[in-house]
């Protein structure tokens, strides 16, 4: 198990000394984020596999699929 950064200590004795309804509220949007992250990084690893794996789309279909659906 690793241990907490220093930051998440401070966060925690913060939220520590709010009241339950504000600590319940970030608790859960703390563990929305958490899902996500660790949804996206194994996402990412998945995609590292088929990229060294010798699959993956073409940066440039990729880009141009970016510029269609955000105008970037």
């Amino acid at each position: 198990m690793s241990t907490t950064t220093r930051t998440l200590e401070q966060a925690i004795s913060a939220i520590r000394a709010l009241p339950e309804r504000a600590q319940d509220s970030i608790g859960q949007s703390m563990l929305a984020a958490a899902r996500q992250h660790r949804k996206l990084n194994e996402e990412l690893s998945e995609a590292e596999l088929q990229l060294d794996a010798g699959e993956g789309i073409p940066a440039e279909e990729v880009l141009a699929d970016l510029k269609e659906r955000h105008g970037i």
